[in-house]
């Protein structure tokens, strides 16, 4: 390729000079005939037109296919040395404009891997006003709400009272009829306040008949509200075959507790926040000075529930061992007495009584709360409660709460109003997430592709077993029980359950489900929790469902659960940017590879690690062993707590899981690939990206988290979210990767080749 052409035209420009010399005989005293000027036209427009079309060719194959690859198909005619470097298949010149349009290579990939990878995809994918973070996971989301806005517009076509389809689309169509819920206004809600005790800022509450247990029954019976705990059904961690109740302390209004103790004049979350429940009063009938005392009074006990909440990063949060406290509810009433638990309770397992057994995660929370409601006066209590259920519930009303929802948004989150039928959407996959999923499947994924992954899958399954056996930290018989999990872990869920195109089975899933009305939104909502309820206290006294799936198809995730030990990796993750059939080996590894590699290491991190091959929370490692890995670990939390993005911290305690997790994906998702190499050969090129397939490996694995994030948005993630953000994500685990290293011979101690790495796996 580097030869023949510019030999060829070198000739050509030779030929031109030779008679171009010809024309300069004036000694001769002979000028040109026409005939003869006709045919130097012709041979000097054909010599142009030679090299214009090798110089095509040569700088197409070189650098410039992006900007015209539907010129160039898999039938292009490449000299042979190129042809045996380069794949020129139409899906490997699409793979390379993804990249090259990804890519900035003005950016140095030793200094700042991120911005290398993804500074063209930041600049061609702005953030949108109404989304609050804007990335690979969230843009594709986004397009299948768009097909399923579709699907849920067209009408039902199974159309009996026991079609799921029928349900789906009607919850739906309900939450659509913008004006069937503005005639009902805040009706269903002020009945809900008062069926619930009365309210005092709006007059209608008797201290002298309200009782709180009566109050926090009726919340969580009749309108699905949890107020001072939260309570949820999950398999037993150290009998995972048995289905129990777990207590935990609540989510705050502020989603965490550290918002509640910035200074209240200055910060514009307090601010927004009170701003929002003064607004919501008012439109319920609140005079604006009730409404601010009412504000100032749900913050106020708000931030006493704030003050006796664990944080995010706290032990008792994150560690699965610490959170393990059986007791009965005969216990339970001791620990905190002011609520009626067995009534309680019995929304979830309807034969409770005291001897029933419950998991409290956090025994020293609900003592301090007993303590705090005990000192809190009533009319306080009360309108917590209120304002629990209102902001369940009022987003479900006319388009003045919906506005005032949006506000809160734009100053909690940074982002705009979403369109209406983008929220009802969502709200349906939230509500009846399988049915949707089934709707989905049926029309826009095939299984064609599983086989494939599969065996990417055992590839880096047998890639594990190898680090195992290298492992130092470890001693044999930890080896020995670590190969015995690595050996149990289950992977045959992949895209969606078989289940979801059978209609007599989603029918049946979903028959309590009392989905009615297309103009009756608020009353659908609560007959959608009835059904929910009704299902899981049916699922409650069967034993754990195996093959029960966690998240939805449609959801673009993929996970690892460590009392089932298995990987689920669902339809919405299993299409581009993250994998497609065309792309290729290297970057097949990078993506679908890594993450397969993220989720197996989940089952040896350290939470997972703590439960063993049959998914009980049960000791496997001795104690030398333990030791080790534990200070393994603590290398991940102090190397990425020094990551700092927009002026915020990496919290490296609390993203510890999920480092780890990146990192070790990465790895053993580049030994799999080069594991592979070794087996079939050096993949050909990309056309124009100029990089080997090495090298194309990280810039495909960094440029999954491409992505924008607003500051709103980033706080929250910083103060919460056990990911790091983007662009930590986008360089952290590759700089951890002795690969990355050795590929783009960065110096020691540049950003992406630091001093240390840490060891482990």
């Amino acid at each position: 390729m580097s030869e023949s052409p510019h030999e060829n035209a070198n000739e050509m420009e030779m030929d031109f000079n030779s008679k171009t010399n010809l024309t300069e005989p004036k000694q001769e005293g002979r000028r040109w005939t026409s005939r003869e000027k006709c045919l130097g036209f012709v041979l000097f427009f054909c010599a142009v037109a030679v090299v214009l079309l090798v110089l095509i060719l040569v700088l197409g194959v070189y650098g410039l296919v992006h900007i015209f690859p539907s010129s160039l198909t898999s039938q292009t005619t490449l000299p042979p040395r190129a042809a045996s470097l380069y794949c020129m298949t139409q899906e490997c010149i699409k793979s390379a404009d993804a990249i090259l349009s990804n890519i900035n290579v003005s950016v140095d990939p030793c200094e700042d891997f991120f911005r290398f990878s993804c500074d063209g995809w930041l600049k061609k994918n702005p953030i949108p006003d109404s989304q609050s973070s804007w990335n690979n996971f969230n843009l594709f989301d986004k397009k299948i709400k768009s097909k399923n806005k579709e699907i849920l517009q067209k009408p039902s076509e199974r159309n009996s009272s026991e079609s799921f389809e029928r349900k789906v689309k009607l919850l739906y169509l309900s939450c659509m009829d913008t004006n069937a819920i503005d005639r009902v206004g805040a009706k269903p809600l002020l009945e809900a306040i008062s069926k619930a005790g009365g309210w005092k800022t709006i007059g209608t509450w008797d201290q002298s008949n309200w009782s709180l247990r009566d109050s926090v029954t009726t919340l969580l019976y009749d309108y699905f509200v949890q107020s001072f705990v939260g309570i949820s059904m999950k398999a037993d961690d150290k009998s995972p075959d048995v289905n129990i109740i777990m207590i935990n302390q609540k989510r705050l209004g502020m989603r965490d507790r550290e918002y509640y103790f910035e200074n209240e004049t200055e910060s514009k979350f307090i601010k927004g926040y009170k701003t929002y429940m003064t607004t919501l009063a008012e439109l319920l009938g609140a005079t604006k000075e009730n409404a601010t005392d009412f504000a100032n009074e749900v913050f106020d006990f708000e931030r006493e529930l704030a003050n006796i909440s664990f944080p995010s990063d706290a032990p008792e949060n994150l560690d699965p061992s610490l959170r393990y406290n059986k007791i009965t509810v005969e216990d339970l009433h001791s620990l905190l007495p002011q609520i009626n638990w067995t009534q309680i309770l019995a929304t979830i397992d309807v034969e409770v009584d005291r001897r029933t057994a419950v998991i409290v995660f956090n025994k020293e929370y609900m003592t301090k709360l007993s303590a705090l409601i005990d000192r809190t006066d009533s009319s306080i209590l009360s309108q917590y409660l209120v304002w629990a259920l209102v902001q369940k519930h009022a987003v479900t009303l006319s388009k003045e709460f919906e506005k005032a929802r949006d506000e809160f948004r734009r100053t909690f989150y940074g982002a705009g109003p979403k369109e209406r039928w983008e929220k009802c959407v969502t709200y349906v996959g939230n509500m009846m997430g399988d049915g949707l999923s089934s709707l989905y499947i049926r029309k826009h994924f095939s299984k064609e592709s599983k086989e494939e992954i599969i065996d990417m899958i055992k590839d880096i399954l047998q890639v594990y077993e190898e680090r195992i056996d290298q492992l130092t930290f470890m001693d044999d018989p930890t080896k020995k029980n670590a190969k015995a999990k690595l050996e149990a872990i289950q992977y045959k869920k992949i895209g969606f359950p078989d289940f979801m195109l059978n209609d007599t089975h989603m029918d049946l899933r979903y028959r309590q489900y009392e989905i009615k009305c297309s103009d009756c939104h608020f009353q659908n909502k609560i007959d959608a929790f009835r059904g929910a309820r009704a299902y899981q206290q049916e699922e409650f006294k069967k034993p754990v469902d195996k093959e029960k799936w966690f998240l939805k198809p449609i959801d673009v995730n993929a996970y690892y659960s460590s009392k089932h030990n298995e990987m689920v990796f669902l339809a919405g993750i299993l299409q581009p940017p993250f994998y497609a059939p065309y792309f290729t080996r290297a970057m097949k590894y990078a993506s679908i590879g890594m993450i397969v590699g993220h989720e197996i290491t989940h089952a040896f991190d350290k939470r997972g690690s703590q439960y063993d091959k049959d998914g009980k929370l049960q000791n496997w490692w001795t104690n030398e062993s333990r030791k080790a890995y534990e200070e393994a670990t603590e290398c991940f939390s102090t190397y990425f707590s020094k990551y700092e993005v927009s002026g915020f911290q990496v919290n490296g305690e609390l993203t510890v899981t999920e480092n780890t997790a990146d990192t070790v994906g990465l790895r053993v998702g580049y030994a799999a690939y080069k594991t592979w190499v070794s087996r079939n050969g050096p993949e050909k090129m990309l056309p124009g990206v100029n990089r080997t397939p090495e090298e194309l490996f990280f810039i495909a694995n960094s440029a999954l988290w491409c992505g924008h994030t607003r500051l709103e948005r980033l706080k929250l993630s910083i103060l919460s979210s056990v990911h790091a953000p983007l662009a930590v994500r986008g360089q952290g685990p590759a700089s951890q990767t002795q690969g990355f290293a050795e590929t783009y011979k960065c110096g020691l101690g540049s950003p992406m080749t630091p001093a240390k790495i840490c060891k482990i796996f």
